[in-house]
């Protein structure tokens, strides 16, 4: 099976959009240590940074008025939601920001540059014996 066969439709909380271009990014959260009269420090790992998603979007058709203000309610709603790029499988986000743009003489679309931010775990409230 090719790539182009595994491509999937692009989604937001089960609202469809097409995809012009997709990216993310990652790596880890580091502390920079320095010392005074020292010329070396080092960097502590605190860990994975959480995944950033950029999405540059459309919504394309006769009925793309109420499906662009599907999609908005969408990313405007509170909470997490799962997010499905072509290329990628489906991962729990927060919409961090969007912009759209619709103009004169492109009728029937109207683009989106949306962000996400990875949802994540809430850290554990579980009481642990005290030792």
């Amino acid at each position: 099976m090719s790539w182009k066969d595994r491509l999937t439709d692009a989604s937001f909380r089960g609202v469809n959009f097409k995809v012009e271009t997709g990216g993310k990014s990652g790596g880890r959260r580091v502390a920079p240590h320095s010392f005074p009269k020292k010329d070396k420090g080092y960097a502590e790992d605190m860990g994975r940074r959480m995944k950033r998603f950029r999405v540059s979007g459309y919504i394309i058709g006769e009925n793309y008025d109420q499906e662009r203000d599907a999609l908005e309610a969408a990313l405007d709603k509170e909470g997490s939601g799962q997010l499905k790029l072509p290329t990628s499988a489906a991962v729990e986000v927060i919409c961090d920001h969007w912009d759209s743009i619709e103009t004169r003489t492109r009728g029937r679309v109207c683009e989106f540059e949306m962000m996400f931010i990875e949802a994540g775990e809430s850290p554990s409230n579980e009481e642990e014996a005290d030792t």
